[in-house]
C-alpha cells in the first residue's frame, strides 16, 4: 500500500472517513456514467469493423504486390495512412477513447497483426516460398480480431439510448485538406503502373511527407478534424477512390494494366470531385 505523507509545515495527513470514501466511490461511478452517456458505442463498433475490413483488404493486396511492384503498392500505403487519420478523427467525434483494458487489448491486436505482416514480408525478402493462403492469413486474422472487438464494443452499448454526432465545422483548413486529399488520390490513380517510375516515386515521396505532417498535426490537435467534418458525399467519394486504386493495382499485378488515358480520366474525376466538395463546403453534403 502506498504511504501517504504530508507536506512539510502542513498538518499530518488524515485518511478519509468511511462515509467520505463511499462518497468518492459514488462520484467515480457518476463520472463513469456521464462519460458513457457521451460515447456512441454502436458507432464505434461499426468503426472497429470497418478498421478490420480496411486492414484485411489493404494488407492482403499489399502482401500480394510486395515485392513485385513496390511503386504500385505506394498508393495503397497512402490510402491506409489517410484512413487511419480520417477514421481517428471520426472516432474522437463519437467520444471513443480507449483506456485501461480497451487500450491494452487494442494494442495487443495491432502488435499481433504487425508482427504477422512483417513476418510475411521478411520471409519474402529471405527468398522463402510463400503460398497465396499465407499472404491472405494476416488480413483474415485481422478481420476476425477486429470483429471480436466490434462485438464487444456493441454489447457495451446502453439500451434505448441514442447519441447524436455533431459534425465538425467545414471551415477553410478543412476545405484545403479535402482538396489536397483529392489531388493526392487523383494523382495516385494516374500513377498506378505509371510508365515514368522515377516520376511516380518522386510524387509519392512528396505526398507521403504531406500525409505524415498532416497526421502529426492531427495528433497534436493543430489540424482540422477532416473525417468528422465530412458528410456522406465526401465519404462516398473517398470510398470509391480507394476501391478504384485497389482495382487498378490488382489489374497491374495480374498483368492487365489499365491504359494511361483511362487512368488520367479516372484521376481527374477523383480530383475534381474532392475539389468541388471542398469549394461547396459541408452545408450541402
Amino acid at each position: 500500500m502506498m504511504e501517504q505523507r504530508s507536506e512539510p509545515g502542513q498538518p499530518a495527513y488524515q485518511p478519509p472517513s468511511a462515509q467520505l470514501a463511499r462518497q468518492y466511490l459514488r462520484e467515480r461511478d457518476d463520472v463513469a456514467q456521464r462519460r458513457a452517456a457521451h460515447i456512441d458505442r454502436r458507432a464505434t463498433a461499426r468503426m472497429l469493423l470497418l478498421d478490420g475490413v480496411v486492414f484485411a483488404l489493404g494488407t492482403t493486396v499489399l502482401l500480394f504486390l510486395f515485392p513485385l511492384s513496390l511503386s504500385a503498392a505506394m498508393p495503397l500505403m497512402l490510402t491506409l495512412l489517410s484512413w487511419s487519420v480520417l477514421a481517428g478523427s471520426l472516432r474522437d467525434r463519437y467520444g471513443y477513447l480507449p483506456r485501461g483494458r480497451e487500450a491494452r487489448v487494442r494494442t495487443a491486436v495491432m502488435l499481433t497483426l504487425l508482427v504477422a505482416v512483417f513476418g510475411v514480408i521478411a520471409a519474402v525478402l529471405a527468398g522463402v516460398e510463400i503460398t497465396a493462403w499465407v499472404r491472405v492469413l494476416p488480413g483474415a486474422v485481422g478481420l476476425i480480431l477486429f470483429t471480436v472487438l466490434a462485438v464487444q464494443e456493441w454489447r457495451r452499448d446502453v439500451p434505448a439510448r441514442k447519441v447524436t454526432r455533431q459534425r465538425a465545422p467545414f471551415d477553410r483548413p478543412t476545405r484545403v485538406v479535402t482538396a489536397a486529399i483529392g489531388l493526392a488520390f487523383g494523382g495516385s490513380v494516374v500513377l498506378v503502373g505509371a510508365e515514368w517510375e522515377a516520376l511516380a516515386y518522386l510524387v509519392y515521396a512528396v505526398v507521403m511527407c504531406g500525409f505524415v505532417i498532416w497526421s502529426v498535426k492531427v495528433m497534436s490537435g493543430t489540424a482540422p478534424a477532416v473525417g468528422a467534418a465530412w458528410g456522406p458525399r465526401a465519404w462516398s467519394l473517398y470510398t470509391a477512390s480507394a476501391i478504384t486504386l485497389v482495382v487498378l493495382m490488382m489489374l497491374e499485378y495480374l498483368g492487365h494494366p489499365v491504359g494511361l488515358v483511362v487512368r488520367v480520366v479516372l484521376g481527374a474525376l477523383v480530383a475534381v470531385g474532392f475539389v468541388l466538395i471542398a469549394l461547396r463546403g459541408g452545408g450541402r453534403d
